[in-house]
């Protein structure tokens, strides 16, 4: 899978409504475009949050509106 722009900024939301949180996810791409999804389960934040803290080379593809990491060598940052 290629495409997708890189990712600068990333953003997680949570919105308190009748006793549920609803998460949500957005991230802002190098061309200043953002682009917000729904997360359904609160427990898939913390994978994100991870994959987006520890890998310098994500992309995000707004036809299929996924997430992919650059090519990198295994034990290599």
């Amino acid at each position: 899978m290629d495409g997708g722009s890189p990712v600068q900024k990333y953003q997680v939301t949570a919105a308190f409504k009748n006793g549920v949180v609803e998460w949500s996810f957005a991230v802002q791409t190098d061309d200043g475009e953002r682009y917000s999804m729904p997360v359904r389960d609160g427990e898939e934040i913390p994978v994100l949050l991870d994959l987006l803290r520890r890998d310098k080379t994500v992309y995000f593809d707004v036809k299929t509106q996924s997430l992919r990491t650059g090519w990198n060598t295994p034990g290599g940052d």
